[in-house]
């Protein structure tokens, strides 16, 4: 009869130090504050406040989608039915990007503390750099895009150009908190490595310091998964919209491209700078997804290699078991796709395809 292993698993409260101090929080991560999309504390608790004041932007978010319908009936009036098309997409996502942000983080927000509890740091350097370059990237935007309405007067234009901006600036925030999580736990990751790696060296295997490591490793997988599950339904709407972007805005581009008038050259470095913020957070958010993941793969082969080596010690057999199992995340947004670099060179080569297609027609 084969003797049952019963294979050990980490509950997400378990590890959770609540005596450990606030951590700084960074520039980035006060302005997700100011803008509803983190509403918690320092101790990353449910914050009353910063929860009514979220709802409060969410409210002033809704009155100006209804505001910007008045410039809705000017489009239909002018015969401009794509533009109004445009116009009433990206307000609807934006919507429900920050509502449902807003609502899953109050749903799992025992998961989300625990989630910072265990990073013990809100520094993200990496994520934090890119918020910060696409941040630059709004203000340029939006100072050539209010030259551009100085020029022709058009408030519709500058209405749309504004939702735009805004959609942009909302999108950052939230890839920020959840590039920026990967980011810690990644650090974490490398970390396990280095110590599996030490030991080998030093050529002091315990078998429980090595059950501790692979048991860390197993809980750092599992917040990871719950990361994933948080923002599952904001990667959809923020990356589906980012690759129609991507397409849509590179055809646009190429098409100015063509003409060399002064308006024409603002519209083409605007068109751009869009260009490459819909591909930045297409690539930003896969590279953390796959650092993470490649961080995985190699405790797990650091933990093969060292059972190999030491195949006639005391190594429990729920390590062997865990290895075996080889764990790890498959990172996807909402279920529809997953976010790895395949998903980046499938957009690059629709993109190259639609552009041919069209400019041959």
């Amino acid at each position: 009869m084969v003797k049952s292993t019963k294979v050990w698993t980490v509950p997400l409260g378990e590890q959770v130090n609540k005596t450990i101090p606030p951590a700084k929080l960074t520039v980035a991560m006060l302005i997700s504050k100011i803008f509803g999309i983190f509403p918690f504390n320092e101790l990353s608790e449910l914050s009353t406040f910063w929860f009514v004041e979220a709802i409060v932007i969410r409210i002033i978010e809704l009155i100006m989608v209804s505001i910007s319908f008045y410039f809705c009936i000017q489009l239909i009036i002018q015969d401009r039915v794509k533009t109004l098309y445009l116009l009433l997409f990206v307000n609807t996502c934006t919507l429900f990007t920050t509502n449902l942000h807003l609502v899953s983080f109050y749903r799992n927000r025992k998961k989300w503390q625990i989630i910072v509890y265990s990073n013990k740091s809100h520094y993200h350097r990496k994520s934090d750099i890119y918020f910060y370059i696409d941040l630059i990237r709004i203000i340029i935007q939006f100072l050539i895009n209010f030259s551009l309405f100085r020029l022709n007067k058009h408030y519709d234009f500058l209405t749309i150009r504004m939702c735009l901006h805004y959609a942009g600036f909302i999108d950052s925030i939230v890839i920020n908190n959840f590039c920026g999580k990967l980011e810690i736990l990644t650090k974490q990751m490398r970390t396990i490595d280095r110590e599996i790696i030490k030991a080998k060296y030093f050529k002091v295997i315990i078998p429980t310091k090595l059950k501790q490591l692979a048991k860390r490793q197993n809980y750092l997988i599992d917040l990871a998964q719950n990361i994933n599950n948080i923002f599952a339904i904001q990667n959809l709407i923020i990356y589906s919209r980012s690759i129609i972007g991507f397409i849509c805005v590179t055809y646009e581009v190429i098409r100015i491209s063509a003409t060399l008038n002064i308006q024409s050259k603002q519209s083409f470095t605007s068109g751009v700078l869009e260009v490459l913020s819909y591909f930045g957070n297409i690539l930003s958010t896969v590279y953390f997804c796959e650092q993470f993941s490649e961080e995985v793969e190699n405790v797990h082969q650091q933990l093969f290699s060292t059972i190999n080596k030491n195949l006639g010690t005391d190594i429990n057999e729920e390590i062997h078991l865990h290895c075996v199992m080889n764990r790890n995340v498959k990172f996807t947004a909402g279920g529809c796709f997953n976010l790895d670099y395949a998903l980046v060179v499938s957009v690059i080569g629709t993109t190259i395809t639609y552009i041919v297609i069209l400019l041959q027609l």
